[in-house]
């Protein structure tokens, strides 16, 4: 059974063509914003100072 690192060096070598990291330089920011958008659909029901907080405000504070 392959060791962690040989699995990572495999997958490092096979995300190194063109097309993949044109894929990954679209898709991962909309993945990111998404995941964004999702959260700050998630109201909570907290007001400070006349906002009302989100998951996402949350989640901003902690990264």
């Amino acid at each position: 059974m392959p060791t962690i690192q040989q699995w990572l060096n495999e997958y490092g070598e096979s995300r190194q063509d063109t097309t993949n990291k044109t894929i990954n330089w679209i898709c991962v920011p909309a993945i990111f914003f998404a995941i964004v958008g999702f959260l700050y659909s998630i109201k909570l029901p907290f007001v400070i100072t006349g906002h009302r907080i989100n998951v996402a405000m949350i989640a901003f504070v902690f990264m």
